[in-house]
């Protein structure tokens, strides 16, 4: 929704530009615009929640051979299955270490594809499958934060919080989400892999990733909104009708 207005109300610049992945067409050219947009427990973006679900005791595209000192689901690195797990200072930072490599291995690898294609030596005119082992982005296969509830835990600042008595008080908002997600989905095609093609990828669920990659307990810094299509903390930065964005507090996907 965010993406979409942000075209609406600006024109094909705001999806263009050397900072993209992708490049939008002028077939976005002629959007309306709404006339106000509702962010109602709104994600991270179709261009974030892969790279978040991506796997990095896995390698390359295909990897399913599990690397035990990256693996979210070791109890030696402090998962706890069916509570919330504790991982520890040191795996976190490998573990995102490992998720930004991979993401540069994918996104490297789909634009050399994706150069191949231009230039006709493929064989294939349009596009070319791509499929990328457990880094499905539906909410069954969130990772870190979904298993460690001390990130993503509340607001950095204070927001308006509706009671169920009614009553309103601004504060520091905390989530009341329960750990998830306790299985591994690293040798699953189809609960697992993202399944999509290199135009597509690139277009909709690239996104780039810097070395100050950290999940915190109030959000998640490192990441370059600007390089994807579909970042609403970029998009709605283009948004000038009203807004309003609700967060539940009862999942992860909400935008602080």
């Amino acid at each position: 929704m965010s993406a979409f207005q942000n075209v609406a109300e600006n024109g094909i610049p705001a999806c263009q530009g050397p900072e993209k992945l992708y490049n939008c067409t002028s077939a976005v050219a002629d959007l309306h615009p709404a006339d106000g947009v509702m962010l109602l427990d709104a994600n991270f973006g179709l261009g974030t929640m892969p790279f978040l679900s991506s796997n990095p005791a896995l390698e390359g595209l295909h990897g399913t051979t599990v690397n035990e000192s990256l693996n979210l689901f070791n109890p030696a690195n402090k998962f706890i299955k069916g509570n919330s797990s504790r991982y520890t200072s040191k795996f976190k930072k490998e573990y995102q270490e490992g998720v930004v490599a991979r993401n540069d291995f994918i996104i490297n690898y789909a634009q050399e594809r994706l150069a191949a294609l231009e230039a006709n030596e493929t064989g294939l005119i349009d596009d070319e499958p791509l499929w990328i082992s457990d880094s499905a982005y539906g909410f069954m296969n969130n990772k870190f934060f979904s298993q460690d509830t001390r990130f993503l835990a509340h607001t950095s600042k204070t927001w308006p919080l509706l009671h169920k008595d009614g009553s309103i008080t601004t504060q520091v908002v905390p989530s009341v989400r329960v750990p998830v997600n306790f299985e591994s989905y690293a040798n699953q095609y189809i609960q697992g892999a993202l399944k999509t093609t290199v135009r597509r990828y690139l277009s909709t669920f690239a996104i780039r990733a810097t070395s100050n990659f950290d999940i915190t307990p109030t959000g998640i810094e490192g990441i370059d909104h600007a390089s994807s299509q579909f970042s609403p903390t970029e998009s709605i930065k283009g948004v000038h009708v009203p807004l309003l964005n609700m967060g539940m507090t009862g999942h992860c996907e909400y935008l602080n």
